[in-house]
């Protein structure tokens, strides 16, 4: 359930915040939602899909399940780099906001309403992110903040609900840095880190999602101490495999000049994903790149190579989405340049 592409600055808008936030009372929503999450936990992506799925009868014209059932297909197409469920989530996402917007905004809206017909918002704001709608995600982003206040006016209590009004406010003012000036600006970005670690400290769902939206907040920051110390010191065994940290943390190894630190853990990436019954060839090619890269800086050009070689020739594979066609563009001049540089005659 974790999300990640592109460096979006709206990645952690929502990132499945709070599960079962609303469910008290109702057991069996619980157990669908806790089961559904944690098949997320495990990369068991389609399997979380048909749990929540069983949810749809039970919360009939309400935003809930068509929420989760779209954050599922969103967290499967950004951390696997697998555009190949975009037209599900788009159908799913549709459907939450839809019936969300109808559901919230009458006299009998209640707080589970705004919450995730927010969180739909969200998601969807996030997808047009990628797609390089930035206006539309910024307006599906403003609209989400206010739902989710809405909620909390509802239930003061909820703290889950501080893990998305943080990310929210985190992310805003990093991507409009430039208007921190204006009166309905300015940096926002320490107050919605606390934001969030009150959802980490006080969440009843949300306290390990909190966490990993906190590790691309650090790395936003460029706080790597407090990026590591919260993957060592309390999510690595979680899921020691976890794509979307571990996409972060390599990236981060790598600013730091850790090169040999950063091509294991892409390389930990790369097994991981190439084991997964969601590959998709983008990724392989964007991982290779980043593997190659650290391997070129360490001196091991003739290794390197051979990832770039096996990077490029994913050519006919891969699908235009995303940054995929940077990557490959970036590969095939790196391996230009390594060429230039190697002594075929020894």
């Amino acid at each position: 359930m974790r999300l990640f592409f592109n460096l979006i600055l709206l990645i952690q808008l929502f990132m499945l915040f709070a599960p079962t936030a609303f469910c008290v009372g109702d057991p069996v929503v619980d157990s669908i939602v806790i089961r559904g999450v944690n098949e997320i936990h495990n990369e068991k992506f389609l399997d979380a899909v048909a749990t929540f799925k069983t949810m749809i009868p039970l919360r009939p014209g309400t935003p809930m399940p068509y929420f989760y059932i779209a954050a599922t297909y969103l967290a499967l197409i950004s951390e696997y780099r697998n555009p190949e469920y975009r037209d599900e989530f788009e159908a799913y996402i549709d459907s939450a906001v839809a019936i969300g917007e109808k559901k919230a905004e009458t006299e009998f809206g209640t707080d589970e309403d705004y919450f995730y017909y927010g969180g739909a918002l969200g998601y969807r704001g996030i997808y047009k992110s990628e797609k390089g709608d930035w206006w539309g995600a910024f307006k599906d982003g403003a609209r989400a903040r206010g739902k989710l206040e809405r909620a909390l006016v509802i239930d003061s209590t909820n703290y889950d609900v501080y893990f998305g009004l943080g990310a929210y406010d985190y992310w805003r003012s990093v991507k409009t840095k430039t208007f921190w000036w204006l009166p309905f600006f300015g940096d926002k970005r320490q107050a919605g880190i606390k934001e969030v670690w009150i959802a980490a400290e006080k969440g009843k769902y949300s306290q390990i999602e909190s966490k990993y939206a906190l590790i691309r907040i650090y790395h936003e920051d460029r706080n790597w101490k407090a990026m590591f110390d919260l993957w060592f010191g309390k999510l690595e065994t979680v899921n020691p495999n976890d794509p979307f940290s571990l996409w972060w943390l390599s990236d981060g190894y790598a600013q730091l000049g850790q090169w040999a630190n950063s091509e294991n853990a892409y390389g930990q990436l790369l097994k991981t994903i190439l084991a997964s019954p969601f590959y998709h060839p983008n990724a392989e090619l964007e991982l290779r790149y980043n593997i190659a890269f650290a391997q070129n800086r360490q001196n091991k050009s003739r290794e390197a190579i051979d990832n770039l070689k096996q990077a490029i020739s994913l050519n006919d594979r891969i699908i235009d989405f995303g940054s995929t066609p940077e990557f490959l563009k970036k590969s095939k001049e790196l391996l230009n340049q390594i060429d230039k540089t190697i002594d075929y005659s020894h």
